[in-house]
């Protein structure tokens, strides 16, 4: 069970490859915008933060898929204070180098390319082409 948060465009990129990788996962998009609220995305239904925490959705790992990175982490400090858990994937396509790990909730997507020659942690709240060719520190828990 995962939850996407956000309904832009970020977060409708992500879908195509999350259900290629996991096709079998039940998908829920999370938005602050009340007036999507009950709509569906990409087939996927559209939820609000409270709802995600309530104990329905509670159990779901999340992707905060916000292009905007104050605001991306911004909602992370909010998910991480309700103690939901993270998920990352990393599209079929997409090319990683033998030194890179992915952090808790990293998303790349398909045909990037993330590759150091000193190693590299891509950070759950950091885009994924912030993890080429620069050393992005990871969060810690």
């Amino acid at each position: 069970m995962l939850a996407l948060y956000g309904c832009d465009g970020f977060a409708r990129e992500v879908v195509p490859f999350v259900r290629q990788v996991a096709p079998a996962l039940d998908i829920v998009f999370v938005d602050d915008n009340s007036n999507l609220w009950g709509s569906t995305v990409h087939g996927s239904p559209v939820i609000s933060f409270d709802e995600l925490h309530s104990s329905a959705h509670r159990e779901r790992k999340i992707s905060v898929c916000i292009a905007d990175p104050n605001v991306r982490a911004k909602v992370v400090e909010k998910c991480d204070k309700e103690g939901l858990k993270f998920f990352s994937a990393a599209a079929p396509s997409h090319i990683r180098g033998e030194n890179v790990t992915l952090a808790e909730g990293a998303v790349l997507c398909p045909n990037t390319f993330s590759h150091h020659w000193q190693g590299i942690r891509c950070a759950g709240y950091q885009p994924a082409r912030s993890c080429n060719h620069a050393q992005i520190p990871g969060r810690e828990r």
